[in-house]
């Protein structure tokens, strides 16, 4: 008989923030209780403008680890929503 185990669900994120960032990316959590998030940030308008990208890794025990790339002017901004986005999809997989 073929054995079939699920190893995780993965989803699709996005969001148009209010400043006009537009966010896209993924989100999975695994079936031994670690999470993976990923997400790049435009900003939208005449052209489209790269703001930074993330990705989140955060393992059963121990530290989680966090890396993404900015440019120094935006910086403080996008870390304050880098930390929306992932305490949006921690709470989502916590339901």
């Amino acid at each position: 008989m073929i054995s079939i185990t699920k190893q995780n669900e993965t989803y699709n994120i996005s969001e148009t923030a209010e400043n006009g960032w537009v966010m896209n990316g993924t989100a999975s959590y695994n079936t031994d209780g670690t999470c993976n998030v990923s997400f790049t940030v435009n900003k939208s308008g005449g052209l489209t403008e790269d703001v930074g990208n993330c990705s989140y890794y955060k393992p059963i025990d121990g530290m989680v680890s966090v890396n993404y790339n900015v440019a120094e002017t935006n910086r403080d901004e996008f870390v304050t929503y880098v930390d929306t986005v992932i305490d949006a999809v921690l709470a989502k997989f916590a339901e």
